[in-house]
Parts: C-alpha cells; sequence; structure tokens
C-alpha cells in the first residue's frame, strides 16, 4: 500500500518524532477552505488499520482493516479450484484482518452502527461489493464472499476468482477497487510485485466467454464446462480489470509506479496517482506509460515511447524526489501519493466538480488538481491543497464520495511513512474515517437505494425514465450505484432470479427505450451534457454488452441499425470513449467491414482517441483501413496521447505485413508513428531488405533519415551484411535527394554520415574515401571527425593503423586515437 517511499534502502528512514494525538485532537487540528469542515466518523478502538473502503446501497461504509501488514500469514497451499480446499481455506483465514461495516440507521449523519462482517482474513488489500457479496483482494486471491441474503454474514466459504496475485512486495498489490461504468471491476497493481494472474480451474461456472443462450421455454441457460486451466496474464505495474459474469481478466493498461488510487470521470475517462514518478495520469485503455525504475520495461519491448503525465507541475521541491521529502509544503507536500476521487456530488460548490482529489502522504493532507481538457485528453493544473491534517501522523490511504455529496476518507495513522517489511514497526492501536462538507448544503443521506432501485430496474417502459434521471443525477454517488445495480439485474438475472421470459425480454429492450427516452423525450433536452455522456455510455454499454455475451435466438437488431446508432452517437456526443469503443470491439469480432469506423477519424480527437484503443483489439487485418484514416491527422503528430496510441495499435501490422506497413509509413502525417514503424521493421527479423526498397522510393530527407536510423539499428552489433538488393538503388536515390530536395540541405550532413554508415556495414567501400578523408579535416567538428572514425574502425578499413598514427599528433583527435589504438593493431 501506500504507506511507503518504496526503495528498499528507505525501509531504515527516520520516524517522525511527533506524539500520537487522541482522534478528538488529531480532529482539532484539520484546516479546510473556507466554508468546509471536518467530521470524526469513526475510530479506534472501533476501527484499526483502515486499508480500503466501499460503500452499499444503503449508504453504509464497509472498511477493511489490514491488521496482517505488511507480511502475509504463511505460504498459500496448493489449490486448483475455485472452491477453497481444506489447506486453502485455513490459509485464507490465517491473518488478522476484518471487515467491517458502519452504518447511519436513523439518517442523522452519524454512523452510530458497527458490525464485523468477516475476520482472520490474511493480508485484504481490496474490496468493494455486489452480485451479492463482497470482492476482496488478499493476495494471492481475488476472491468473492456470498451474502446473498444481506444479512450481513457470509453465506458461506469465498469462491476463488483468481489466483496468482503476488505479494514480494505488500504495499503494491491488488488494490483501490472500484466498478467501472461498463460493469468491469478494476483495479491498480504496482511495480516491484510480480503477479501471474489467471482463473483457478473448474467445472461448476462457464469458460470465460461461454455464451449464455435460452432455452425453448425462454429461460436463459448457463452451460457447464469441464474443469481446464485458464491462461494467465502477467501482471506488475499495471491497471486490470474482472468482468463478474463472464469470469474475465484483462490488464487495462501498463506502466506508471505502485498507484493506490483510481476513479473515473463524467466522461467516462479514467485516472491514477502514482509516487516517485510524476504524480498525475489519463489513463486509456492499451495505454502504455512511464515506468518507475525502467520507463520502458513493459512486457512488449516494442514500445519504444511511453504516454506521459498530464501534470503541469510536481509536489516536491528540489531536484530529486526524495529530496523534496518534508521541504515541499509550498509545491504540495512532497512526491509520495495514495487514493483518488474525482468529486461529482451536489454537497461542494459547483467549482469543485470534476476535480481530482488525492492524499499526499509526506504532506499529510489532500492534494487537487484541475483536469483541463486538452487535444484527445486532459492537462493537470495545480490547485491550492484542499484539506491538511496538520499531524505528522496522518496518513490517509482512500477517499471517496459518498452519498451525501461529502468526501469520506481513512486514515492509516501511523509514525511510519515509508514500507516496511517488518510487522513490529507499525502501530496497530489506531485508525480514523473522517468526512469532509459544505456546511451550507450538506444534508445527511437516509434510505436504501437497492430497494428504490429495484421497481426501477424491473419494469420496462416508462419507468426506465427514472432510472435515466438517477444515471444523470448530480449526485454522482446515485448514479454509479445505478449503473452497479443495472449490471448485477442485466448480468445476475441466470443465476440470481427466476422472473418470467417477459421479464427477461424486457431488458433487452434497455437500448431502445433510453435511446429513444434521450433523443426524443424533453426531460433530457437541458440535462448538460457531461451527463447526458454518462447516460449514453450506460445505456449503450447496457444492450451492447447482452448482445456480446449473451447469445439470443431471436433476431438482433440489423446491421444497419447499428451503423445509425453509431453515427449518432460519434456526431452527437463525439467525446463517449465507451461507446465508439464498444462498437469497434463488436464489430471487430463479428468480421464487419470497417469503413464507417474509418469514417470516425474525422471526428474530434477524442474519438480517434477511442478508435485508437478499440483498435488493439480487432483482428489484425482489419486495422488497416481504420489506421490509414488515423494517420492522416497530422493535427494529432503533438497530441500528448494520440501518436503513441496509434502506435500501440500498429505495431503488431508491422511484422505481419512489412510492405503494406512501409507503404502506411510513406502515408503518415503522424511522423513519431513512421519511424516506429521503420525501427519495428529493422527489428524484425528479415526487415532490413524492406527498409532498403522503401528507401530507394523515398522522397523526403526526414523519411530518408529516419529510414536509415532504423536500417543501422537493425544491423547493430554486425557488420559486412551482404548487401541487400536494392541498395544501390537506395544509395542513388539518396544522391537524388541531396541534390534536389531543399529540406535536404539542413540535414544533408546527417544523412551522407548516416548512409556512410551504412554502406560500410554492408561492407561497401565506396564510403571509405570520404570517410578518411573527413577525419582528417581540421576544419570539422570533432564530434563529425570521431564518427567518421568510429565508422572506419567498425568496417576494418585496412588504412585505419595510418590514420590513428596521423591522429597521434593532431591535440583534437589524440584521445580519441588512443582509444582506438588498440583495435588498429589487432
Amino acid at each position: 500500500m501506500h504507506l511507503r517511499l518504496l526503495l528498499p534502502f528507505l525501509a531504515l528512514s527516520v520516524v517522525h518524532a511527533d506524539p500520537l494525538l487522541s482522534p478528538q485532537d488529531a480532529l482539532k487540528k484539520f484546516t479546510a477552505p473556507e466554508g468546509f469542515s471536518v467530521d470524526l466518523i469513526a475510530a479506534e478502538p472501533d476501527i484499526v488499520q483502515p486499508i480500503a473502503f466501499c460503500w452499499d446501497a444503503r449508504g453504509r461504509i464497509w472498511v477493511a482493516e489490514g491488521n496482517t501488514y505488511p507480511t502475509r500469514k504463511g505460504k498459500p497451499p496448493a489449490g486448483d479450484s475455485s472452491k477453497p480446499n481444506d489447506a486453502q481455506l485455513t490459509d485464507i483465514f490465517a491473518g488478522n484482518d476484518r471487515i467491517l461495516i458502519f452504518g447511519d440507521e436513523d439518517g442523522d449523519g452519524k454512523f452510530e452502527t458497527r458490525k464485523v462482517f468477516v475476520e482472520k482474513l490474511n493480508l485484504v488489500s481490496g474490496i468493494e461489493l455486489g452480485f451479492g457479496g463482497v470482492y476482496v483482494g488478499a493476495a494471492p486471491y481475488l476472491m468473492h464472499i456470498p451474502d446473498k441474503d444481506g444479512d450481513d454474514k457470509p453465506d458461506g466459504p469465498p469462491e476463488i476468482l483468481l489466483d496468482g496475485w503476488g505479494y514480494q512486495d505488500t504495499h503494491e498489490t491488488l488494490n483501490s477497487f472500484i466498478w467501472g461504468p461498463d460493469g468491469w471491476l478494476y483495479g491498480c497493481h504496482g511495480v516491484f510485485t510480480h503477479s501471474n494472474v489467471g482463473i483457478p480451474r473448474r467445472g461448476d461456472f462457464p469458460s470465460p466467454g461461454t455464451a449464455i443462450t435460452k432455452n425453448e421455454t425462454g429461460g436463459l441457460e448457463v452451460p457447464s464446462t469441464p474443469a481446464t486451466p485458464a491462461a494467465r496474464t502477467p501482471i506488475n505495474c499495471h491497471y486490470w480489470r474482472y468482468h463478474p459474469v463472464r469470469r474475465t481478466f484483462e490488464a487495462y493498461a501498463s506502466g506508471t509506479s505502485n498507484s493506490w488510487g483510481f476513479d473515473y470521470n463524467e466522461y467516462g475517462d479514467w485516472f491514477s496517482e502514482a509516487c516517485v514518478i510524476p504524480h498525475f495520469w489519463h489513463i486509456i485503455q492499451g495505454g502504455y506509460y512511464l515506468r518507475q525504475s525502467n520507463p520502458l520495461g513493459h512486457f512488449n519491448p516494442y514500445v519504444y515511447t511511453n504516454i506521459e503525465t498530464i501534470a503541469d507541475h510536481l509536489h516536491y521541491m528540489g531536484s530529486t524526489p526524495h529530496s523534496g521529502n518534508n521541504v515541499s509544503d509550498e509545491a504540495g507536500g512532497g512526491h509520495a501519493h495514495c487514493g483518488l476521487c474525482i468529486y461529482n456530488g451536489a454537497n461542494f460548490p459547483p467549482e469543485y466538480r470534476g476535480r481530482a482529489m488525492m492524499f499526499n502522504i509526506h504532506g499529510q493532507r489532500i492534494n487537487q488538481e484541475l483536469l483541463v481538457p486538452e487535444g484527445s485528453g486532459y492537462v493537470a493544473k495545480h490547485l491550492p491543497d484542499f484539506v491538511k491534517a496538520n499531524d505528522k501522523n496522518f496518513t490517509g490511504v482512500a477517499l471517496k464520495v459518498g452519498p451525501d455529496g461529502a468526501v469520506y476518507f481513512i486514515d492509516w495513522y501511523d509514525k511510519e511513512k515509508c514500507h516496511r517489511p517488518q510487522p513490529e514497526v507499525w502501530d496497530r492501536s489506531n485508525g480514523r474515517i473522517y468526512r469532509v462538507k459544505y456546511d451550507k448544503t450538506w444534508k445527511p443521506w437516509k434510505g436504501n437505494f437497492g430497494s428504490k432501485g429495484l421497481k426501477w430496474l424491473w419494469e420496462p417502459g416508462p419507468s426506465w425514465f427514472g432510472l435515466g434521471d438517477m444515471i444523470a443525477s448530480t449526485n454522482g454517488w446515485e448514479s454509479r450505484m445505478a449503473l452497479r445495480m443495472i449490471s448485477e439485474r442485466l448480468h445476475g438475472i441466470s443465476w440470481e432470479f427466476s422472473e418470467s421470459a417477459e421479464d427477461r425480454r424486457a431488458y433487452l429492450g434497455i437500448s431502445e427505450d433510453l435511446m429513444t427516452g434521450v433523443r426524443g423525450s424533453s426531460r433530457f433536452g437541458q440535462v448538460p451534457r457531461p451527463v447526458t455522456e454518462q447516460l449514453l455510455i450506460q445505456q449503450e454499454w447496457s444492450a451492447a454488452a447482452l448482445r456480446e455475451h449473451i447469445s439470443i435466438k431471436e433476431a438482433e437488431p440489423g446491421l444497419a441499425e447499428k451503423h445509425t446508432q453509431a453515427s449518432l452517437l460519434s456526431e452527437n456526443y463525439n467525446s463517449l470513449p465507451l461507446s465508439i469503443n464498444r462498437f469497434a470491439v463488436e464489430f471487430g469480432k463479428s468480421g464487419t467491414d470497417k469503413s464507417f469506423l474509418a469514417s470516425f477519424a474525422t471526428k474530434s480527437p477524442r474519438v480517434r482517441l477511442t478508435l485508437a484503443s478499440a483498435l488493439q483489439r480487432i483482428a489484425l487485418d482489419q486495422r488497416w483501413p481504420i489506421a490509414e484514416a488515423l494517420l492522416q491527422h497530422g493535427e494529432d503528430a503533438k497530441d500528448h496521447n494520440l501518436p503513441q496510441m496509434y502506435w500501440y495499435a500498429i505495431e503488431p501490422l508491422v511484422p505481419a505485413n512489412p510492405e503494406r506497413a512501409l507503404e502506411l509509413a510513406a502515408k503518415s502525417q503522424i511522423p513519431l508513428v513512421a519511424q516506429h514503424i521503420a525501427r519495428r521493421l529493422a527489428e524484425t527479423d528479415g526487415g532490413v531488405p524492406h527498409l532498403i526498397t522503401a528507401m530507394g522510393k523515398e522522397k523526403t530527407a526526414a523519411g530518408t533519415i529516419y529510414l536509415l536510423k532504423a536500417a543501422l539499428q537493425g544491423l547493430k552489433g554486425r557488420s559486412g551484411e551482404p548487401a541487400p538488393k536494392g541498395w544501390d538503388g537506395a544509395w542513388t536515390n539518396i544522391d537524388d535527394i541531396l541534390a534536389r530536395r531543399p529540406d535536404a540541405k539542413p540535414l544533408a550532413a546527417e544523412i551522407t554520415d548516416l548512409r556512410e554508415a551504412l554502406a560500410v556495414a554492408f561492407g561497401d567501400t565506396r564510403a571509405f574515401p570520404r570517410l578518411r578523408a573527413q577525419v582528417r579535416d581540421t576544419k570539422l567538428p570533432a564530434e563529425r571527425r570521431e564518427l567518421a572514425l568510429q565508422t572506419l574502425l567498425d568496417g576494418n578499413d585496412p588504412e585505419i593503423p595510418s590514420i590513428i598514427m596521423a591522429l597521434l599528433d593532431d591535440p583534437v583527435m589524440r584521445l580519441s586515437a588512443l582509444k582506438a589504438l588498440p583495435r588498429a593493431t589487432k
């Protein structure tokens, strides 16, 4: 977890000497903006070591206590089933962690009830509710503890949904559980823990992707499958997601550090905080981001270029992150962050909506960022710190918007701020839950959203508009709870409900009902655009998810209708990532012509970003027309995300079809993509001849340079390679470019040097005379002379010994000559 500085030697860091304060005294030290106040919701002895929390539909807080941290109790025993064996059950309940429930039963804003849901769990790091139970992350497991009757007691033993989660560094294992607007459970995973995640062997549930069908009576059936092992996904420094019904696991994006905070805004865009590296990130599905320790150490070696932070500032002062600890008050408190929420409630003043809030560990405060749209994404602007604890023992871990629009947060409360693996250094006696609210508009929340929502979720027709009001509500908590309940009801009907076939068919009308309401009903005419988009995201996902995951024998809507629906979404709401993404994936699986998706490239940068992300998940041979359309937008060349996302989608096309890839590079208006295509081809067996052929056709100086560099990269460490068939034509074409192209004049020296270096690699001695002259030319910069000398050395020029002896009398080149002398005298 984020109680750390992350590097091993920092485990011996100095502990702050400030005395521990009582909950009441600590509360008095908080400072917040004018009009805001901080309340104490719960504290020791009722809660200690809070590490994660979530909400249920009754507005109750479910909190996981992490008493087992930082060392797991025992080694997990062998097991290969979703049903834990006796040894696994003993291991799962060998720790000291608990899940507690705090409730405000009378709606007065005070959480007066406390229950223990389950105890003795082992190394809990994440928690979320849904599908009749509690999802619990406790490496090496992601489990689901059932409570379908809602009596706050487990119905039976946990089910192991996923195993293989690592815990080498226990503050970096699976964490920050959150339901996405698409019905998947999302989370984070840190850089120094190595996981190999997969689904245990099982025979009591369908394999991932198994179709759910209707039987003759109209009921939905889940076919049983033999117990077979599932494929595994390596994870270290990733964002991930798990589908609760299809039971599939995916790596969502790769990179950053050991994030412990993940959230999305009203447009469905995801964000995360980070430590040691820059602190704030816009996370895009399929994206690759700067990694701590090894910036390009992704499992895919062909990433080449990361997507960078969107923050235009740092929260620390000084030349390095660690040097800024405890001296960075004015900048934001320091480099270490934990927890994240994008404010979406109605309690705070309007200007707070959409702001990102995260804890600053060394600054003992809540930082906030203003997310300003720019191009396909955002710039995160620095805002004044939101809340300060003014107590060095404060250690915020997670924060979330509550049903009342206030922000609730948990405090681990400890003198330690670094991850230290020694259990004895941690104070197990305290922990707090706080709430920060805007007093003028705050009102306590009371109710049971679940029972209220059941009526809307079960009745088709006009009642869908009531549901739409909930989804489009300015109360973001209610909006998200409605999305979660839709997912549970739509996807859970085959397991948990026994309603009639007519009720089931009513679900399949959700898309038409909601779309009609949004397009034609005046009730939605004045809804703010972000809220309207959120509604559209959900309605589109609901129907498309059913069409994708449930095979119905009845006729589906025609292709033309799908095209029309996708076009309406893109034209009227062109910042809908999930909508277009879903259609791209759906058509990718169906094998339908992609020309209509390519037409989306004429829309906004946000739509192009969505297409680039979706492109990674459709068949390779169907990506070409969309890629070609995207790469014609030269205005995207300097966008924060698009060049990299285009490349990530195109990369596997290069070895699959080198000739077509080079044609794509020649037409590309995005230089980075063209350069990466050439580099990727150079690293492909047999790729250099394709580069030489392209060199013979190239018409620009810039294109010639990146082709030459790529070919040299492909031949790195080798010399005397046979010249490819088209080499003479490439040489002549470069001569023509140097002689005729105005853009080649300022680049002539670089082009000449690169061409001659490549010639030498091919054993082509026609470059030697000019290189020898270049080495001896005292009027040239030393760098160019040294480069020529190195090229001659690499090419084993027979005149090297005499050249070096002459250079020993040249004061500018003497050192280079001495270094080269051993090679020259072999």
